[in-house]
């Protein structure tokens, strides 16, 4: 997980490095509520780089 105090730029950043677009950061910046509409291998994918992200 990225820092609670990382701003835009650096959070930017990091989901470049692990080929997310800012559309992807986006999306999972949704605090608490995952998309109910998600294609669920989509979600899966997701869930193995966040965890990946610590």
């Amino acid at each position: 997980m990225p820092s609670p105090r990382a701003n835009t730029s650096s959070l930017i950043d990091l989901f470049t490095k692990f080929n997310l677009s800012v559309e992807d950061l986006v999306a999972l910046s949704r605090v608490g509520k995952p998309d109910p509409v998600i294609d669920p291998q989509y979600k899966m994918e997701l869930d193995k780089l966040c965890s990946l992200m610590g």
